[in-house]
């Protein structure tokens, strides 16, 4: 709902804007996936494993001149993040060659912002669903999901511990490797493979 407030001389338009979604970034993965040659490293990482070598070719291929003393930093930091893994070690002349990959994937996309009217009848079968989803979830793993709940890493020093808010967190990380699987096994492709 908007409005216009007067304030002394000045008019103010307000509207009341709720919390639609809750993107869940620790600090080191927001700056990990903040930078934007760690950004490109980790789409390519997605598409195939690569080395240091390898992926500083591919750049330079895309137009971006960097040495592998770079990319060899920015990969550790995504390591870190806990975004990349070494996938396998190659013996090569007398010393180890590390072969990464992405654990993860940045989705570069966004609701066209008119989409909501289109997706209310949407959004609502979903709602239904993880309702029940939820429910049958709390109901047969509730006492797993808690403790590990409790022992969430992150938040501020002092912050009150909201119990739901971990517990929520906990279920929609269970919720988003479910999907993300699925994804991969071609759940979303149409029988002709399409979408």
């Amino acid at each position: 709902m908007s409005s216009v407030v007067e304030r002394g001389d000045m008019s103010f338009a307000e509207r009341d804007v709720e919390i639609e979604r809750e993107l869940a970034l620790d600090t080191e993965t927001a700056a990990a996936v903040g930078n934007d040659l760690r950004a490109r490293i980790l789409a390519l990482l997605a598409e195939e494993s690569g080395t240091i070598e390898s992926l500083a070719a591919d750049l330079r291929a895309a137009g971006e001149e960097r040495a592998e003393p770079t990319v060899r930093h920015h990969v550790r930091k995504l390591e870190s993040a806990g975004l990349v893994e070494v996938e396998r070690l190659e013996s090569v002349g007398g010393g180890t060659r590390k072969h990464y990959r992405a654990n993860t994937r940045l989705l570069p996309y966004s609701l066209p912002a008119a989409s909501a009217e289109g997706l209310a009848t949407a959004q609502a079968t979903t709602r239904r669903g993880a309702t029940a989803l939820v429910d049958a979830v709390l109901e047969n793993h509730g006492p797993a999901i808690r403790a590990v709940a409790r022992e969430l890493e992150g938040g501020e020093e002092g912050a009150s511990d909201d119990e739901r808010e971990r517990v929520a967190f906990v279920i929609r990380e269970l919720v988003d490797r479910a999907l993300t699987g699925l994804a991969a096994s071609g759940r979303f492709e149409g029988e002709d493979g399409s979408t």
